[in-house]
């Protein structure tokens, strides 16, 4: 304790009230009363305090308060009265102490329900752990800010720097934060608990471990090693004698190496090389090296982006025609006549049968009028409609119409819209057409459009092997090459074989689906074993530490080469379905909309 001896302060006696008899002593009979400790932090715009207020077992309070000379936030004052409190506690002699705290995510951190994420924060806790070590018994507990009055008032008083709230305590002020101050390290005077123990010994001797399957190990494997000038090196194949070292000199191998002055935060198999080739060993050292890479911050937040899939390709079936259909939005494309430039496009899972209307602004409204106007006054309601989650599909608007039709309104992942496969292949497919038709003329795309669309209709596609346009009518439409050079149909039509012919060929309709319904799936099948040889599984459970692609969440203003790929750490909060997932910050606060599993990657520490 730093400042005035504790004789030096004066020291309230009280009684204890009913609120506090809970601190009197642990809850278990015949042990002696435990010491009590109430601890809390402030941080306001006048400063930063911690306010510390320490019980004995026959009812006598010790108040101490410090001011904070460097800014912090309140997390960061609540860990420093904590330690200022265990601090008092161990010089008072305490052995059994009850630690009282209003902050929930201090006392789940020490208890280990709540991860520490931030940095500093993890200091601060190891820092804590340590400290519990000075104690026979300890007990964390979090109580409402209403129960923890006199510390709060302590710590708000050498907040504000108010003299004459705390004059009666010990008080104190701290120049930087606890965590900064320098420590001595303590190196081990001896390698008795290494693993090299053995091998000294043997060699220099001949003494073998008491364990005879160690034993066996020490005297079959100690041909590889030597003793020079007191170091134990082992016999190498790239160099002759590498330095065998300890854990903590491994552990400073590793830093000076990876991160040091000649460091470039190089991969964790390259490290142990490199560390090898300078010629030192100890048997962990490639897994301790790509374990320390692993957890390397900066290593982490600039680490390559997942690009490959996350989970097996799962295929849409359609039942039928025109139940399940697909929307999304293309563009923006050059202005056209009437400002128009996007593209509202809706197709049919089953045959593939394309709508599409042009659009000036992409609204709720439009997206509404589109699907009642361009599929269910044209093909019945459907059974289920397929978008992302553009405000235009997610809106209370079109959601009531879905809901009021009852067709099944599906949204698919934020973080990866193009799980909309069939749409997006799609547009792709009508704006090459557009492309490749107009050229230069790119504003008159409005007028060619139901050209791109009638070729698409009378198209075989190669999933189903029919044309959307036979699919849905039962015939194959005529084209306009049939005109100009006649067919056999047109040539020899005939008016009155027409309509027998017509209704011929829709009693065989349901035969041609059929056969297009078993093509889909085995075209599914097939695109299916492709894609899932390139899927490498990314799965979270709730609780986990990962990192957020900062691309996903498009924060690309201001961004270059240099700038990180991810940001975090967040907790994994809940899982909704295979690949999503809801996040929290560490501070509690959930994170909005969902996210894949493709933009999300663990976090380690």
């Amino acid at each position: 304790m730093k400042g005035q001896a504790l004789a030096d302060f004066v020291v309230e006696a009280t009684t204890l009230d009913s609120d506090d008899a809970e601190g009197a002593g642990t809850g278990k009979t015949g042990s002696p009363p435990a010491w009590t400790l109430h601890v809390d932090g402030s941080a306001m715009k006048e400063g930063c305090g911690a306010g510390v207020v320490l019980r004995t077992p026959v009812g006598s309070e010790i108040k101490y308060s410090v001011t904070l000379g460097f800014p912090a936030t309140n997390n960061v004052a609540e860990y420093e009265a904590l330690i200022a409190g265990l601090r008092l506690a161990k010089e008072c002699s305490a052995r059994d102490l009850v630690v009282y705290s209003d902050s929930e995510l201090v006392i789940n951190q020490v208890l280990g329900n709540f991860e520490a994420n931030h940095p500093q924060l993890s200091k601060y806790l190891m820092k804590v752990k340590g400290m519990t070590s000075d104690f026979e018994q300890i007990e964390f507990v979090h109580i409402l800010r209403e129960n923890n009055e006199k510390a709060d008032s302590l710590a708000k008083a050498a907040a504000s720097g108010d003299p004459e709230q705390y004059a009666r305590g010990m008080r104190e002020t701290l120049e930087r934060p606890t965590v900064d101050e320098p420590e001595t390290m303590v190196m081990p005077v001896s390698d008795d608990d290494t693993w090299m123990t053995a091998y000294l010994r043997y060699l220099a001797d001949g003494i073998l471990p008491e364990d005879p399957v160690e034993a066996k190990k020490v005297k079959k494997t100690a041909g590889w090693y030597a003793i020079v000038d007191g170091r134990l090196y082992r016999r190498g194949f790239s160099t002759p004698y590498l330095r065998c070292l300890t854990p903590v000199e491994a552990e400073y191998a590793l830093q000076e190496v990876h991160l040091g002055i000649c460091g470039s935060h190089i991969g964790g198999k390259n490290l142990a090389f490199k560390i090898m080739r300078q010629g030192y060993y100890w048997p962990t050292m490639k897994y301790d090296a790509v374990d320390f890479v692993r957890k390397c911050e900066n290593c982490q937040v600039h680490g390559n982006l997942n690009r490959q899939p996350h989970t097996e390709l799962r295929a849409l079936q359609s039942p039928w025609p025109f139940a399940q259909w697909g929307l999304d939005i293309l563009g923006p494309l050059p202005i056209a006549a009437g400002q128009r430039k996007f593209l509202m496009v809706g197709i049919d899972y089953f045959t593939k049968w394309v709508e599409a209307t042009p659009l000036a602004r992409i609204t709720e409204q439009n997206a509404t009028e589109f699907l009642r106007q361009s599929i269910v006054c044209r093909y019945g309601v459907p059974e289920c409609v397929i978008t992302d989650n553009g405000t235009q599909f997610t809106g209370k608007r079109f959601s009531r119409y879905c809901a009021r039709l009852r067709i099944n309104l599906i949204h698919t992942s934020v973080a990866y819209p193009q799980a909309n496969g069939q749409v997006e292949v799609t547009n792709r497919t009508i704006l090459h057409g557009l492309k490749t038709k107009l050229i230069d003329s790119g504003g008159s795309w409005v007028d060619e459009l139901p050209s791109i669309l009638w070729s698409y209709r009378t198209t075989p596609r190669e999933s189903t092997k029919e044309t959307p346009f036979s699919l849905c009518y039962g015939v194959e439409a005529v084209i306009p090459v049939e005109v100009g050079l006649p067919s056999l149909r047109v040539e020899h039509f005939n008016p009155d074989l027409n309509s027998q012919r017509l209704r011929e060929h829709l009693d065989l309709l349901e035969e041609a689906r059929d056969r297009a319904r078993l093509s889909i799936a085995t075209y599914q099948q097939r695109v299916a074993r492709y894609y899932n040889k390139k899927v490498k599984a990314r799965q979270f459970e709730v609780g986990d530490l990962v990192l957020r692609s900062i691309e996903a969440t498009g924060k690309n203003a201001g961004r270059n080469k240099l700038s990180p790929n991810w940001e975090g750490p967040f907790l994994v909060s809940a899982i909704l379905r295979d690949g999503a997932y809801k996040l929290r910050s560490q501070e509690g606060r959930l994170i909005p909309r969902t996210w894949n599993a493709m933009h999300l990657r663990k976090y380690y520490q």
